[in-house]
């Protein structure tokens, strides 16, 4: 779709299409790295795990920008930064977590339907 879209882009970015060979591989490499390989590991994992738990992993992707961005890149982080990972963090927990009530729900719908 990025290919069928680059002629269009020509008269608004002009000056992208000026810049050097080794640019234009590091923005090929930084698409294939952070776009193309999540989407195959994605795919992947959804033959071997239940599209539930599958989708959890796709959460930890803002998680996992933040760790890596503080661990190579050296960035600092403010409140805000911090709250939303903890907040990506307890959505994860609480949805993985069973409740009673869930789980007695679903032991009586098995019931009812056997």
């Amino acid at each position: 779709m990025a290919l069928l879209l680059l002629p269009m882009t020509y008269q608004t970015y002009a000056k992208a299409f000026t810049m050097p060979a080794i640019t234009w591989l590091w923005v090929m490499g930084l698409s294939l790295v952070g776009t193309v390989i999540p989407f195959f590991l994605y795919m992947s994992a959804l033959h071997k795990l239940p599209a539930t738990k599958a989708s959890v992993f796709t959460v930890f992707e803002p998680f996992t920008a933040i760790v890596l961005s503080i661990v190579l890149l050296h960035q600092s982080l403010n409140g805000m930064q911090y709250s939303g990972m903890v907040l990506i963090l307890l959505a994860t927990l609480l949805n993985s977590i069973k409740l009673p009530l869930q789980r007695h729900r679903q032991l009586t719908e098995v019931d009812t339907q056997v």
